[in-house]
Protein backbone atom coordinates (compact mmCIF):
# COMPACT_ATOMS: atom_id res chain seq x y z
CA UNK A 1 0.00 0.00 0.00
CA UNK A 2 1.35 3.39 -0.97
CA UNK A 3 -0.17 6.44 0.68
CA UNK A 4 0.49 9.92 -0.64
CA UNK A 5 -1.21 13.18 0.15
CA UNK A 6 -1.44 16.47 -1.66
CA UNK A 7 -2.83 19.63 -0.15
CA UNK A 8 -3.97 22.57 -2.24
CA UNK A 9 -5.22 25.90 -0.97
CA UNK A 10 -7.31 28.30 -3.04
CA UNK A 11 -7.67 31.57 -1.18
CA UNK A 12 -10.62 33.89 -1.29
CA UNK A 13 -9.49 37.28 -0.09
CA UNK A 14 -12.13 39.76 1.06
CA UNK A 15 -15.85 39.23 0.94
CA UNK A 16 -17.42 38.95 -2.45
CA UNK A 17 -14.32 38.12 -4.48
CA UNK A 18 -13.80 34.53 -5.51
CA UNK A 19 -10.31 33.65 -6.63
CA UNK A 20 -10.82 30.03 -7.57
CA UNK A 21 -8.14 27.97 -9.25
CA UNK A 22 -9.32 24.72 -10.76
CA UNK A 23 -7.36 21.56 -10.13
CA UNK A 24 -7.90 18.52 -12.27
CA UNK A 25 -7.07 15.05 -11.10
CA UNK A 26 -4.88 12.99 -13.41
CA UNK A 27 -6.92 11.03 -15.94
CA UNK A 28 -5.67 7.78 -14.38
CA UNK A 29 -7.25 8.58 -11.00
CA UNK A 30 -10.32 6.77 -9.72
CA UNK A 31 -12.32 8.67 -7.11
CA UNK A 32 -13.84 6.72 -4.24
CA UNK A 33 -17.52 5.92 -4.69
CA UNK A 34 -19.83 3.67 -2.73
CA UNK A 35 -21.37 2.54 -6.02
CA UNK A 36 -18.06 1.90 -7.77
CA UNK A 37 -15.87 -0.65 -5.95
CA UNK A 38 -12.34 -1.33 -7.13
CA UNK A 39 -11.58 -3.98 -9.74
CA UNK A 40 -8.24 -5.47 -10.69
CA UNK A 41 -8.44 -3.43 -13.89
CA UNK A 42 -7.76 -0.38 -11.70
CA UNK A 43 -4.27 -1.70 -10.91
CA UNK A 44 -2.47 -0.86 -14.14
CA UNK A 45 1.15 -0.39 -13.15
CA UNK A 46 3.57 -3.29 -13.61
CA UNK A 47 4.55 -4.86 -10.31
CA UNK A 48 8.05 -3.81 -9.19
CA UNK A 49 10.97 -6.17 -9.52
CA UNK A 50 10.95 -8.75 -6.76
CA UNK A 51 7.30 -8.12 -5.86
CA UNK A 52 6.51 -11.82 -6.19
CA UNK A 53 8.68 -12.43 -3.11
CA UNK A 54 6.78 -9.91 -0.96
CA UNK A 55 3.85 -10.60 1.34
CA UNK A 56 2.01 -7.85 -0.55
CA UNK A 57 0.43 -9.16 -3.74
CA UNK A 58 -0.82 -5.68 -4.65
CA UNK A 59 -0.36 -2.02 -3.76
CA UNK A 60 -2.87 0.81 -4.08
CA UNK A 61 -1.54 4.33 -4.56
CA UNK A 62 -3.97 6.72 -2.86
CA UNK A 63 -4.09 10.47 -2.44
CA UNK A 64 -6.28 12.88 -0.54
CA UNK A 65 -6.47 16.28 -2.21
CA UNK A 66 -8.09 19.25 -0.57
CA UNK A 67 -8.70 22.83 -1.55
CA UNK A 68 -10.52 25.60 0.28
CA UNK A 69 -11.75 29.04 -0.60
CA UNK A 70 -12.42 31.52 2.13
CA UNK A 71 -13.61 35.05 2.78
CA UNK A 72 -12.03 37.70 4.98
CA UNK A 73 -14.62 40.19 6.23
CA UNK A 74 -14.22 43.37 8.20
CA UNK A 75 -16.41 43.36 11.31
CA UNK A 76 -15.78 47.03 12.04
CA UNK A 77 -12.61 48.91 12.89
CA UNK A 78 -9.60 46.64 13.11
CA UNK A 79 -11.54 43.42 13.58
CA UNK A 80 -11.40 40.95 10.69
CA UNK A 81 -12.91 37.47 10.50
CA UNK A 82 -11.96 34.72 8.06
CA UNK A 83 -14.32 31.84 7.30
CA UNK A 84 -14.30 28.91 4.89
CA UNK A 85 -16.65 29.62 1.98
CA UNK A 86 -16.27 26.44 -0.04
CA UNK A 87 -14.31 23.24 0.32
CA UNK A 88 -13.37 20.28 -1.81
CA UNK A 89 -11.77 17.14 -0.37
CA UNK A 90 -11.14 14.23 -2.75
CA UNK A 91 -10.05 10.66 -2.07
CA UNK A 92 -8.64 9.02 -5.20
CA UNK A 93 -6.44 6.14 -6.21
CA UNK A 94 -4.06 6.42 -9.14
CA UNK A 95 -4.47 3.40 -11.38
CA UNK A 96 -1.20 4.18 -13.17
CA UNK A 97 0.72 3.80 -9.90
CA UNK A 98 -1.20 0.87 -8.41
CA UNK A 99 -0.09 -2.67 -9.13
CA UNK A 100 -0.82 -6.34 -8.59
CA UNK A 101 1.51 -9.29 -9.07
CA UNK A 102 0.52 -11.19 -12.20
CA UNK A 103 -1.50 -14.36 -11.59
CA UNK A 104 -1.93 -13.54 -7.89
CA UNK A 105 -5.19 -11.61 -8.22
CA UNK A 106 -7.76 -12.88 -5.75
CA UNK A 107 -11.02 -11.76 -4.20
CA UNK A 108 -9.32 -11.72 -0.80
CA UNK A 109 -6.49 -9.46 -1.98
CA UNK A 110 -8.87 -7.09 -3.76
CA UNK A 111 -10.99 -6.85 -0.61
CA UNK A 112 -7.87 -5.89 1.34
CA UNK A 113 -7.08 -3.10 -1.12
CA UNK A 114 -10.70 -1.92 -1.11
CA UNK A 115 -10.57 -1.56 2.67
CA UNK A 116 -7.42 0.56 2.29
CA UNK A 117 -9.41 2.80 -0.04
CA UNK A 118 -12.41 2.81 2.31
CA UNK A 119 -10.17 3.74 5.24
CA UNK A 120 -8.82 6.64 3.22
CA UNK A 121 -12.41 7.74 2.63
CA UNK A 122 -13.04 7.77 6.39
CA UNK A 123 -10.25 10.30 6.82
CA UNK A 124 -11.34 12.29 3.79
CA UNK A 125 -14.67 12.77 5.55
CA UNK A 126 -12.97 13.65 8.82
CA UNK A 127 -10.82 16.24 7.04
CA UNK A 128 -13.83 17.73 5.27
CA UNK A 129 -15.73 18.05 8.55
CA UNK A 130 -12.78 19.54 10.42
CA UNK A 131 -11.85 22.09 7.75
CA UNK A 132 -15.38 23.28 7.09
CA UNK A 133 -15.77 24.79 10.57
CA UNK A 134 -12.39 26.57 10.73
CA UNK A 135 -12.29 30.33 11.16
CA UNK A 136 -9.84 32.98 12.29
CA UNK A 137 -9.78 36.56 13.54
CA UNK A 138 -7.17 39.27 13.22
CA UNK A 139 -6.51 42.97 13.19
CA UNK A 140 -5.81 43.13 9.44
CA UNK A 141 -7.12 41.24 6.42
CA UNK A 142 -3.65 39.91 5.60
CA UNK A 143 -3.00 38.68 9.14
CA UNK A 144 -6.40 37.02 9.33
CA UNK A 145 -5.84 35.30 5.99
CA UNK A 146 -2.49 33.98 7.19
CA UNK A 147 -3.91 32.64 10.44
CA UNK A 148 -6.79 30.89 8.68
CA UNK A 149 -4.51 29.35 6.06
CA UNK A 150 -2.21 28.07 8.79
CA UNK A 151 -5.11 26.58 10.76
CA UNK A 152 -6.41 24.80 7.66
CA UNK A 153 -3.03 23.31 6.84
CA UNK A 154 -2.30 22.27 10.42
CA UNK A 155 -5.72 20.66 10.80
CA UNK A 156 -5.45 18.77 7.51
CA UNK A 157 -1.84 17.73 8.11
CA UNK A 158 -2.65 16.25 11.52
CA UNK A 159 -5.49 14.17 10.10
CA UNK A 160 -3.45 13.10 7.07
CA UNK A 161 -0.68 11.93 9.41
CA UNK A 162 -3.25 10.01 11.44
CA UNK A 163 -4.65 8.44 8.28
CA UNK A 164 -1.18 7.23 7.30
CA UNK A 165 -0.70 5.75 10.80
CA UNK A 166 -3.99 3.90 10.58
CA UNK A 167 -3.16 2.55 7.13
CA UNK A 168 0.09 1.15 8.51
CA UNK A 169 -1.69 -0.32 11.53
CA UNK A 170 -4.24 -1.95 9.23
CA UNK A 171 -1.53 -3.63 7.17
CA UNK A 172 0.39 -4.66 10.25
CA UNK A 173 -2.57 -6.24 12.04
CA UNK A 174 -3.93 -8.04 8.98
CA UNK A 175 -0.44 -8.97 7.73
CA UNK A 176 -1.35 -7.29 4.45
CA UNK A 177 -4.63 -9.19 4.26
CA UNK A 178 -3.21 -12.65 4.92
CA UNK A 179 -4.86 -12.99 8.36
CA UNK A 180 -8.50 -13.70 7.49
CA UNK A 181 -9.94 -13.13 10.97
CA UNK A 182 -8.18 -9.80 11.43
CA UNK A 183 -9.13 -8.78 7.90
CA UNK A 184 -12.80 -9.43 8.68
CA UNK A 185 -12.51 -7.35 11.87
CA UNK A 186 -11.01 -4.43 9.98
CA UNK A 187 -13.58 -4.67 7.19
CA UNK A 188 -16.39 -4.35 9.74
CA UNK A 189 -14.61 -1.59 11.65
CA UNK A 190 -14.06 0.54 8.57
CA UNK A 191 -17.68 0.11 7.44
CA UNK A 192 -18.78 1.49 10.82
CA UNK A 193 -16.33 4.37 10.53
CA UNK A 194 -17.67 5.21 7.08
CA UNK A 195 -21.14 5.49 8.59
CA UNK A 196 -19.84 7.58 11.49
CA UNK A 197 -16.32 8.98 10.81
CA UNK A 198 -16.13 10.54 14.28
CA UNK A 199 -15.67 7.02 15.69
CA UNK A 200 -12.34 6.66 13.90
CA UNK A 201 -9.30 7.64 16.00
Amino acid sequence: MNFRTAMLLCAVVFAGSILASAYELPATCVCWSVSRPLTWADFRSPAPAGASDLIDVAAIHMTIWWSASYAIRNQGGSTWVGTVESLSVVNAMDAARSWVVANRESTQALSHEQTHFNLNEVYRRKIESALRCQQATGTTAEATQGVLAQKLHQTADALLDRAAEMQSQYDRETRHGSEAAKQAEWNQRVVKWLEQPSLAP
